[in-house]
């Protein structure tokens, strides 16, 4: 018989190689053994996650996805793994979308999907009641990619993507997406605490997922002034996801835009360098779709399954 050298990170699953590279069973990541982390050093990096997942009204999600060819590339290419980034994005989406379809009152949340290349498009925006659980979902982003790739062209335009998200953003706060097909929205809001101080904040968010910096003209960070507690800057609810180093321009153009976290005052990004981080995404794809939370650290905190 020969021998399972590969398992899954979340569940535990052995495999004989790495396959997609993700677990039929849970759409965790699989690993090579020798790769995984024991001990005190795993439960550092890789905490439990909660197992329950919140139900209720959710308002609206914003993702926004980088369709460029680089997205093609491998993710972890020091890791020699079979995962590209693109099917990162690709898997998240899919566990995240058919989680929406389950929630309490699902006529409530919203999701709104933008996708850029050299320029953005508004590709879906839909009520989570309206998901179909049964369709494929992560073929419909390979499908989205290809489809922006041939009609756009190839390019890194985020100064696009993010005036479009602004714009879906603003109309939402204002409770107004009738031009969007919905004449029932309202933004629900919830209150937290900052320094003794109770606010309440819309449940609207924006998540971007990107590998390069803007190559198209002059960057614009459309999301600069935003902010969801009037007089308190930066609390933007827009969560960042980037491929590639901390020296390269794109990470720089993702920290501008990236909201500070009302509850820990940390930036909403999160650096996709090792295969460990993955259920770190998972979770702020989820918070960020459900539209709840605000950076990894409400990720790990929040009660949002892997």
């Amino acid at each position: 018989m020969e021998a399972k050298n590969w398992k899954c990170q979340d569940c535990g699953a052995d495999y004989e190689d790495a396959g997609s590279g993700f677990c039929d069973k849970c759409g965790g990541l699989v690993l090579p053994l020798e790769s995984l982390l024991i001990g005190s050093e795993k439960e550092l990096l890789l905490p439990e996650m909660p197992s329950s997942f919140a139900t209720g009204q959710c308002g609206l999600g914003i993702l926004v996805f980088d369709f460029s060819s680089s997205m093609g590339d491998p993710a972890f290419p020091e890791k020699e793994m079979p995962q590209r980034k693109i099917d990162l994005v690709a898997q998240a989406f899919e566990n995240s979308m058919k989680k929406m379809a389950a929630i309490g009152s699902p006529e409530n949340a919203y999701v709104a999907v933008i996708g850029f290349t050299r320029d953005a498009k508004l590709l879906k925006f839909m009520k989570a009641s309206m998901i179909d659980v049964d369709y494929d979902w992560k073929q419909w982003i390979y499908k989205q990619q290809l489809k922006m790739l041939e009609d756009v062209g190839d390019g890194t335009n985020i100064t696009a993507a993010l005036k479009l998200a602004r714009e879906i953003y603003d109309s939402a706060l204002k409770g107004d997406l009738r031009q969007y097909g919905f004449d029932d929205f309202a933004p629900l809001h919830h209150d937290i605490v900052i320094e003794n101080e109770v606010f309440s904040i819309p449940n609207v968010r924006v998540f971007i997922y990107s590998d390069g910096k803007h190559t198209a003209g002059h960057f614009i960070n459309y999301f600069e002034n935003a902010s969801l507690i009037s007089g308190i800057p930066n609390i933007n609810g827009v969560i960042c996801a980037y491929f590639g180093t901390v020296e390269e321009e794109g990470f720089d153009n993702l920290y501008q835009v990236a909201g500070t976290c009302p509850r820990h005052g940390t930036k909403g990004i999160i650096h996709i360098i090792v295969p460990e981080a993955f259920p770190y995404i998972r979770q702020i794809f989820h918070m960020a779709s459900m539209a709840s939370g605000f950076c990894a650290q409400c990720a790990k905190e929040s009660k949002f399954s892997s």
